[in-house]
């Protein structure tokens, strides 16, 4: 059995030439992997739900042009961008 190393700094290194990760570490990781995959999908969420109300946006702009001043509906669509 492998005695992995209780350094402080090199907190469950296995010894130099052993490529095995600590179960420890390795449940760690996997912890760590699944926040990050729930942080992904909760932004991923957000940025649809911002091009979903962009597109709003700009259909009502574009439903509306006729009643916007041209220089005011140009920049608002050129913010949208």
């Amino acid at each position: 059995m492998t005695a992995y190393s209780t350094n402080v700094h090199n907190k469950y290194k296995a010894p130099h030439g052993d490529s095995r990760i600590d179960p420890r570490r390795l449940e760690s990781l996997e912890r760590e992997n699944m926040v990050l995959r729930g942080e992904v999908r909760k932004h991923m969420n957000i940025a649809q739900r911002a091009y979903d109300q962009k597109s709003k946006i700009v259909q009502i702009l574009f439903d509306n042009k006729e009643s916007i001043p041209e220089g005011l509906y140009v920049e608002l669509m050129n913010s949208l961008v």
